[in-house]
């Protein structure tokens, strides 16, 4: 059976679904006074990840630092992370910083 937890800080929403895969919803800000919730929620996250960024409203460097992190640890352990949702500002921002290609499939 599928778990549901919502974590909210004063601009962001992150909604962790339990299941296989686990799904993560985004929604609103992630900023430097946020990043460390986010940071929380994903190093408590295991197996395959599926990521719905598509609420996204603003997101900076910090927290796409912790994206990083999360994503490369669960290469590491030799689980997923697939984008299912992106945001117009979400998709600016790994555009410009060159991580695009991490997160979305060729034509993704």
């Amino acid at each position: 059976m599928d778990q549901q937890l919502q974590t909210s800080s004063s601009v962001g929403t992150v909604t962790v679904t339990h299941g296989s895969p686990t799904l993560i919803t985004l929604v609103d800000e992630f900023d430097i006074a946020n990043a460390h919730e986010l940071d929380a929620v994903f190093a408590a996250t295991t197996g395959d990840v599926l990521l719905d960024l598509a609420a996204v409203t603003f997101f900076c460097s910090v927290p796409l630092g912790v994206l990083l992190r999360f994503q490369q640890r669960l290469v590491a352990d030799g689980a997923n992370l697939t984008v299912i949702g992106v945001s117009p500002v979400m998709d600016r921002l790994l555009t410009v910083t060159g991580t695009r290609d991490v997160f979305l499939p060729a034509g993704g």
